[in-house]
């Protein structure tokens, strides 16, 4: 039985994972780093495609700027259509005044409109519940 490569995450956001998000993946799970702070997504997409040796990762953990996220999700599917674009939901913490996260995930995919057009929309998501193979 030929053996699998191991799961391949890009982790584009401007932080580091915490140890619990990387243990919410399988054993073996490969987690790139990605700087993913360009106002423009072609060259977000091209730091994931450099951070991860020119393969189309399995998972993309992406952590955008609000204008850029969309056009970014959509660039991304249209060059890697199977790749999963997931975000981390974070909850604002007062008392530490900064986000936390939930530890749950959201994927983020495109979708067509009855009119034609794409947009994009978040579904909750697990790494048990998908993740291509």
């Amino acid at each position: 039985m030929p053996s699998r490569r191991p799961l391949l995450v890009a982790w584009a956001t401007r932080h580091q994972p915490t140890q619990a998000q990387r243990e919410a993946f399988p054993p073996g799970t490969v987690i790139r780093q990605v700087w993913a702070r360009s106002p423009q997504p072609r060259d977000v997409w091209l730091s994931i495609i450099n951070a991860c040796d020119h393969v189309a990762p399995d998972v993309i953990i992406l952590i955008a700027r609000r204008v850029i996220y969309s056009p970014t999700v959509h660039l991304i599917h249209a060059n890697a259509p199977e790749a999963i674009v997931v975000r981390p939901v974070m909850h604002w913490k007062p008392s530490i005044n900064d986000y936390v996260w939930t530890g749950t995930w959201c994927r983020v995919v495109v979708i067509h409109d009855a009119s034609g057009g794409k947009r994009t929309q978040r579904v909750a998501w697990t790494p048990e519940s998908g993740i291509r193979r």
